[in-house]
């Protein structure tokens, strides 16, 4: 897959990074829910944000997507790659295996893991509530990338609090001329 990089500033949307670096570099926050449509540029700017981190978040992306919006742990199947097919289904090896993949070493990391959630408004209920417990254990801040229809807050809902969130609606970038 080939990534495209943009030499571009983004524009116009220095609040919103300001609050998406804050809410990752603070230790008592879950997370990041940030919404906007679709080409809008969240992705855009959650790269530039990882970027803007450098070496003091370990990123981690998943994707989830409508045809597997149906099947458990879907999202996290790139990270579940050592599990049996006898415990792709059982919710503690699941979690476990997240937790190993996320810090292979088994050791505390001075820098957070960051798992990035694209297209997060398919994702399934089970793995929405393996994020909610590494969240809630502080084994990972989780950013959610979606579209604000139809109403992905109430999927979220069981991920904590909705004041210990930051939300984040993305507005569309400018660039420099």
């Amino acid at each position: 897959m080939t990534e495209v990089v943009s030499t571009e500033p983004l524009v116009g949307r220095f609040s919103v990074m300001a609050a998406v670096v804050d809410c990752l570099l603070d230790v008592n926050g879950p997370g990041v829910l940030l919404f906007g449509d679709a080409g809008i540029g969240k992705t855009a700017l959650i790269n530039e944000v990882v970027h803007e981190l450098g070496h003091r978040v370990r990123p981690f992306r998943v994707f989830a997507g409508p045809t597997l919006s149906s099947v458990p742990f879907a999202a996290l199947a790139p990270l579940l790659t050592a599990l049996t097919p006898g415990q792709i289904n059982e919710p503690l090896s699941v979690l476990r295996a997240v937790v190993a993949a996320l810090n292979p070493a088994g050791q505390p990391h001075p820098a957070p893991a960051v798992l990035i959630v694209e297209d997060a408004h398919h994702i399934d209920d089970s793995s929405v509530a393996v994020l909610a417990q590494l969240a809630a254990a502080e084994a990972a801040k989780v950013v959610f990338l979606c579209r604000p229809y139809p109403a992905p807050q109430q999927k979220f809902s069981r991920c904590g609090p909705k004041d210990s969130w930051t939300a984040s609606t993305c507005i569309p970038s400018t660039s420099r001329k």
